[in-house]
């Protein structure tokens, strides 16, 4: 009865079960377990490698936010400067303008230069510690 059973147990598991590989004492049955480690390592390093694959590119998502920010606020810091330098262009621009008329160029001359035409006379007051003309008094 042992003989078949063992036979049977051997078909089952689809491997000839050697007398030798038997216990006889504890009635243990051994059978080669290297395909079922090699089953068992390969799928274990496909889930270690995908979940490396997802932490680097957590940590790249990460990494690219924080870059975004800052050149975010870059962005910022140039424009506000590219604006005040437009301000600053139009006012010269202006000032171009300005300096083609005869009357403005006459205006700077007499106020900066203290120029005068040949047939004006001019005038200066001195001031008094109240604030009135020498005239006045």
């Amino acid at each position: 009865m042992s003989g078949l059973r063992n036979k049977i147990l051997s078909l089952r598991q689809g491997v000839m079960i050697n007398r030798s590989k038997i216990n006889r004492q504890a009635k243990i049955v051994r059978l080669p377990l290297g395909k079922w480690k090699q089953q068992g390592t390969g799928r274990r390093l496909k889930i270690i490698l995908a979940v490396l694959a997802l932490l680097y590119f957590c940590v790249l998502l990460a990494f690219q936010g924080w870059r975004l920010i800052a050149l975010k606020r870059n962005l910022a810091d140039v424009e506000q400067e590219i604006s005040l330098v437009r301000d600053r262009n139009e006012l010269l621009l202006q000032e171009i303008e300005r300096l083609h008329s005869l009357t403005y160029l006459e205006r700077l001359a007499r106020e900066e230069l203290g120029m005068v035409r040949p047939d004006e006379i001019l005038f200066f007051f001195r001031e008094t510690a109240e604030g009135q003309s020498a005239g006045e008094r």
